[in-house]
């Protein structure tokens, strides 16, 4: 079974993950209207020294629109051209990531990694329009590491199977968890420190 320190920091350390060569990797810009988003409560200071994810970054503000970059790993696609991903996942894939994906194998990667990201973004108590900036960096950085994707496929197969529930006890599953979970807390950190306001 994997430990923790197997699976690696993509996305935590100050230099990014080697990317398959195949994979396609962008920018991409998002931004949200704070006076839609609902309010959020404003943190206490945090103090102590923290590393910064290096998956996004705030782009600056307009009026109440804030805008955020980040970078996204779209998975290659392989070889299953006689494969086309059905209606359903090619929607779903366009619409969480703004890209389009090729085969039902590529389909499936980009959607457990959505799935994840959303299950660990509706732990935060900010309104949905915040939780989605969360979702989509959380993704992003599940996909920029080809062994946490690969994990994280086989958690979305394993719980829609009903082998497991929640994020699973397995130890490869937790290690997993802790790593997405730590990002996902540096990320609100980092967004704070320098200004942004969509996560208080």
């Amino acid at each position: 079974m994997m430990s923790h320190s197997e699976i690696g920091d993509a996305g935590l350390t100050a230099q990014p993950p080697t990317p398959n060569c195949l994979d396609r990797v962008t920018t991409r810009t998002w931004e949200l209207d704070l006076s839609l988003a609902g309010k959020v409560y404003t943190p206490r200071n945090r103090t102590g020294r923290m590393w910064r994810q290096n998956i996004a970054r705030f782009a600056g503000r307009e009026g109440t629109v804030e805008r955020f970059e980040f970078r996204q790993t779209i998975p290659y696609c392989g070889h299953e051209v006689e494969c086309p991903p059905s209606q359903a996942q090619y929607g779903a894939v366009c619409d969480f990531y703004a890209e389009t994906c090729e085969t039902r194998s590529q389909a499936r990667t980009l959607l457990s990694a959505r799935e994840y990201a959303e299950e660990i973004a509706t732990g935060y108590a900010f309104t949905a329009p915040r939780r989605r900036l969360l979702s989509l960096c959380a993704a992003a950085f599940i996909l920029s590491d080809r062994e946490l994707r690969s994990i994280v496929n086989s958690w979305s197969i394993a719980r829609w199977s009903g082998r497991i529930a929640g994020f699973g006890h397995a130890r490869t599953y937790r290690d997993v968890n802790k790593k997405v979970q730590a990002f996902a807390s540096r990320l609100i950190n980092d967004m704070r420190r320098d200004g942004a306001e969509i996560f208080g």
